[in-house]
């Protein structure tokens, strides 16, 4: 190395920790290429399965509400003598307006009106 700089130690010193960092540069982008980015990955992963567990388990109540209130209107509506509509009127707002439950709007949503 004396022939390249001329025994000039700054340049030795400088030209030697511009190598180095490189070098910890390469090493460690290798090892979060190589390690890290897996671990990474699947913590990320096992959050979206988790939180899609969770919204599946949050739907899952107000889903079996609706279908309970979409089986009891049914029913309802089946046992009235047909053109009864004034009966109907009064019966299907307590049906629906069920008390600490949610609000349904009959037709659209989860059961499309035909």
């Amino acid at each position: 190395m004396r022939n390249v700089f001329g025994g000039n130690l700054n340049a030795i010193i400088s030209t030697s920790f511009i190598v180095l960092m490189i070098a910890v540069i390469v090493v460690v982008s290798s090892i979060l290429l190589r390690v890290a980015q897996p671990v990474l990955e699947n913590n990320q992963r096992q959050k979206v399965i988790e939180l899609g567990s969770r919204i599946v388990a949050g739907l899952g109540r107000p889903i079996a509400v609706a279908e309970t209130v979409a089986s009891s209107l049914a029913s309802v509506y089946v046992k009235l003598p047909p053109g009864n509509y004034r009966d109907v009127k009064k019966i299907l707002p307590g049906i629906l307006d069920q008390p600490n439950e949610f609000h349904f709007i009959v037709g659209g949503g989860i059961w499309p009106e035909p």
